[in-house]
C-alpha cells in the first residue's frame, strides 16, 4: 500500500490486548512490527503510517496501550507514527477513527480496516457502506461461520443476524444444510459486501481442530491490484488456491489440505467463460482469473497446456508479431476443443 499512497492506515475494529498470555502479538502489534520492517527498508515513513485500534474492554485496551509502549521503546524508529487508540465499542468509535483519517487526508488515506468481533452481535451492516465509501478503502471481515451456522435457527438470534447482514433475507439459509448451507452462507455473504460498495472479493477458509469450518475471511476491495495483492499474500501460504487450512495441522507447519493447485479446474472454467470467444485481451482473461476464479497463475500453468492440446490459440496482430504469451497477447478460443488448426 505504500507503494502508491502518500499516507496509509491499518484500523483494528477490535483490538484486544496487544500481547496474549502465551506472548504472541495481538493483531495492532503484529502490524506495527511488519511495518517496522518496511520502515528499516526504507519503503515506509512512519510518519505517513496511521495505526488504529478499538478495544471495548478497559483491562485489554490499557495492557494494549503498554504493549505499544514497550514496543516503542524497543524500536524507537517507529515513534513518528500516528496512532489513534480508542476505548470503545466499534459501532461507538469507528466514526471518531474515519473523521480522524479524514482530517489527515482529506479522505483519500489507504485504509485497511480489520473487523475480527467475538460473535455476531457487534457488527452492524449499515456500518460497512461507511467502511468501503472511499474508493481505497479495504476491508477484512471474519464471519463467525461456526456461531452463524450454529444459532442461525434460535430465534434469540434472529435480531443480531438481522442487524448484522443489514436485511432479514437471510433466513432463507435455514432452509438448507451441509455444505449447502455453507456455500450459500458465503455467497449471501459476498452479496452483502458488494451492496455495501465493495467491487471485488476473495474469501478465505479456517477449520478448527475437528476439520470443521470455524470462520471465513471476506476480503472486499474496489481495486484489481488490491485483489491481486491480497491474492498473492495468500498463495504464499495456500498455493492451493483453495484458501482453506485446518489449525491442527500448525504444530507441524504451514501444512495444507490440498497441497497441490489443481490447474485442470481453472483450465475449465477458462473454457467455460471463453469457448467460441476470439481475439480474447489478455487483461480480459487476468482481471477473469483474479476476480472470479480462486486462482492467482494462469499463463504458463493453465494457457500454454491449453494451447499445447489445442483448446486455444494465440493470435498474430501487429501490436504482437509474435505468438507469444505476453501481456499483449490476444487468445482464440475454439468451439470445439482439441481441433487441429494452423497458426499462421
Amino acid at each position: 500500500m505504500a507503494r502508491w499512497n502518500p499516507r496509509i492506515a491499518f484500523v483494528d475494529c477490535f483490538a484486544g490486548p496487544g500481547e496474549y498470555a502465551g506472548r504472541e502479538f495481538g493483531s495492532p502489534i503484529l502490524v506495527l512490527d511488519i511495518a517496522r520492517k518496511f520502515v528499516d527498508r526504507g519503503l515506509l515513513s512512519p510518519t505517513a503510517f496511521t495505526l488504529a485500534a478499538i478495544e471495548f474492554k478497559k483491562r485489554s485496551f490499557e495492557n494494549l496501550i503498554d504493549r505499544y509502549n514497550s514496543y516503542l521503546q524497543i524500536h524507537p524508529q517507529m515513534s513518528g507514527i500516528d496512532n489513534y487508540f480508542r476505548h470503545g465499542t466499534y459501532e461507538e468509535m469507528i466514526g471518531h477513527v474515519q473523521r480522524h483519517l479524514n482530517e489527515l487526508g482529506g479522505g483519500k488515506v489507504a485504509s485497511f480496516y480489520f473487523i475480527d468481533p467475538f460473535g455476531v452481535s457487534q457488527t452492524p451492516y449499515s456500518l460497512l457502506s461507511n467502511l468501503l465509501a472511499p474508493d481505497k478503502a479495504e476491508v477484512l471481515f471474519n464471519l463467525m461461520y461456526e456461531e452463524v451456522n450454529r444459532f442461525m435457527e434460535a430465534p434469540e438470534f434472529e435480531a443480531p443476524l438481522d442487524t448484522m447482514f443489514g436485511e432479514s433475507h437471510w433466513r432463507a439459509l435455514r432452509e438448507l444444510s451441509g455444505a449447502e448451507r455453507k456455500s450459500q452462507t458465503v455467497q449471501y455473504f459476498k452479496s452483502r459486501l458488494i451492496n455495501a460498495g465493495a467491487k471485488h472479493i476473495v474469501v478465505f477458509e479456517m477449520r478448527n481442530d475437528h476439520n470443521a469450518t470455524d470462520y471465513f475471511l471476506f476480503f472486499a476491495t474496489k481495486s484489481m491490484r488490491g485483489l491481486e495483492v491480497m491474492k498473492e499474500a495468500m498463495w504464499q501460504v495456500d498455493p492451493s488456491g483453495a484458501f482453506t487450512f485446518s489449525d491442527y495441522t500448525h504444530s507441524l507447519g504451514p501444512m495444507l489440505i490440498t497441497p497441490q493447485p489443481n490447474y485442470a479446474h481453472l483450465q475449465d472454467q477458462l473454457l467455460h467463460r471463453f469457448r467460441g470467444h476470439r481475439s480474447v485481451p489478455m487483461k480480459e482473461i487476468r482481471d477473469f482469473v483474479l476476480a472470479e476464479t480462486s486462482f492467482l497463475r494462469f499463463r504458463n500453468e493453465a494457457l500454454k497446456p491449453m494451447i499445447a492440446r489445442g483448446d486455444c490459440y494465440v493470435e498474430r496482430t501487429s501490436q504482437h508479431p509474435s505468438a507469444r504469451l505476453d501481456a499483449d497477447a490476444e487468445i482464440t478460443f475454439l468451439s470445439k476443443p482439441g481441433t487441429s488448426i494452423t497458426l499462421f
